[in-house]
């Protein structure tokens, strides 16, 4: 099948993390045979056209591109002016790559603004269009005045949702979307379960250099880590994973936090370590490389989550890759990932006195968090898997290119 990804976040250049589940969904359906050509916006550095893994990229101009800023990371101001003309240059670029490369369909990637520019597109060029939610378009946009009119435009129009969770499942259909137009799917694209396995950190197996490892790795029984992978964003809460942590090492002083990640809040977390005085059981280890995430993973005792809102985090699916148990907030998908006493444990997301008292638990305990990393490595063979979830994929896909002929 001949498909068209259309996504306004995709990796820029190699080790970006950004929209990392985008790009596997599409060289996952390309080693399946499928011909995959990606629509995606320019950014300061990145070539307007390329193919990476098999899949044809194409950037679009808009309107501040040279500012290099997502939505999300733009005033109130000036957000409308990027909208629109991301809109406008999406919806134009995927048609044309609707006709020139033949495709059967278009694929949106979350609701707005990637679903839209599908359909606008998909409508003018007459092909199906599908799409996937991805979280902050169903949990935040949808509530917006004009972008939630744009979320219910899009929803009541499209052949088919696919929902990664439950909970993204319930707000397409509070939107407007029928129910039986949305396939609830247990993760964006599956994970490669053959990454987390093995005792490589990173691409240090082959003999790359490890030297941005060797600081941090090199630890003992008695030096248990508690792992942190995501943006330091207001939305993930770290602060409660910092006050927790604060609990955690007055009856575990060797307990170490690992935050893998950055954003706008890293100063003042920062400045929150210092004074909760654990400065010396906190690294932050900045962005790193997305292969280097197993790595990490397989080096820690305990993934820590603490959203106030999310879709199916992909971190927690990694990590049950990797056979790590989990304590994260119970917002969004989790609780269909994170199973209660079984996978990893749930809190609200303020509750740092919880989160402490969960991290304490498995640390002191390693035959209990053993027997956890191995129920969620186990859900991950058989719910999360690539293969399962692909086959999901392309039966929405098959569903919907047969409306071609009516």
């Amino acid at each position: 099948m001949r498909i068209g990804l259309i996504t306004h976040i995709y990796p820029r250049f190699p080790g970006d993390y950004k929209g990392t589940f985008v790009a596997d969904l599409a060289r996952f359906l390309v080693e399946r045979g499928h011909y995959l050509v990606v629509a995606t916006p320019l950014w300061p550095g990145t070539a307007r056209a390329e193919v990476v893994d098999g899949v044809r990229v194409h950037r679009f101009w808009y309107w501040g591109w040279r500012r290099g800023k997502r939505l999300g990371e733009l005033k109130a101001s000036s957000s409308p002016f990027v909208l629109g003309s991301l809109l406008a240059s999406g919806v134009w670029t995927a048609l044309g790559l609707a006709r020139r490369y033949h495709l059967d369909l278009l694929h949106g990637y979350w609701v707005v603004p990637g679903g839209t520019m599908a359909l606008l597109a998909g409508a003018l060029a007459g092909r199906p269009v599908v799409a996937t939610a991805a979280g902050s378009d169903l949990n935040q946009a949808a509530y917006q005045p004009i972008a939630g009119r744009v979320v219910r435009f899009t929803l009541r129009r499209m052949h088919t949702l696919m929902a990664p969770g439950s909970q993204l499942a319930r707000r397409a259909v509070e939107s407007g979307i029928p129910q039986e137009r949305v396939q609830l799917l247990m993760g964006h694209s599956g994970i490669d379960l053959s990454r987390f396995t093995g005792e490589q950190v990173g691409g240090c197996a082959s003999g790359g250099s490890c030297k941005a490892l060797d600081r941090t790795l090199q630890r003992s029984e008695d030096f248990p880590i508690v792992l942190y992978v995501g943006n330091l964003s207001p939305p993930k809460r770290v602060d409660v994973v910092l006050r927790a942590m604060s609990r955690v090492v007055k009856s575990l002083p060797d307990a170490r936090l690992l935050l893998v990640g950055d954003g706008e809040l890293r100063m003042e977390l920062e400045s929150l370590v210092s004074e909760l005085g654990i400065g010396q059981a906190v690294e932050f280890l900045g962005a790193r490389p997305h292969d280097e995430i197993p790595g990490w993973m397989r080096q820690a005792d305990v993934l820590v989550h603490c959203s106030e809102h999310e879709g199916l985090p992909m971190v927690i699916m990694e990590a049950f890759g990797c056979g790590l148990p989990v304590v994260a907030a119970g917002v969004g998908g989790i609780p269909d990932l994170v199973r209660e006493g079984e996978t990893g444990y749930l809190l609200d997301t303020g509750d740092d006195v919880g989160f402490a008292r969960k991290l304490i638990k498995l640390l002191s305990q390693p035959e209990l968090a053993a027997r956890l990393g191995a129920n969620a490595r186990a859900f991950a063979e058989t719910h999360l898997a690539k293969e399962r979830v692909l086959e999901r994929v392309e039966a929405v896909y098959a569903a919907a290119v047969p409306t071609l002929e009516t």
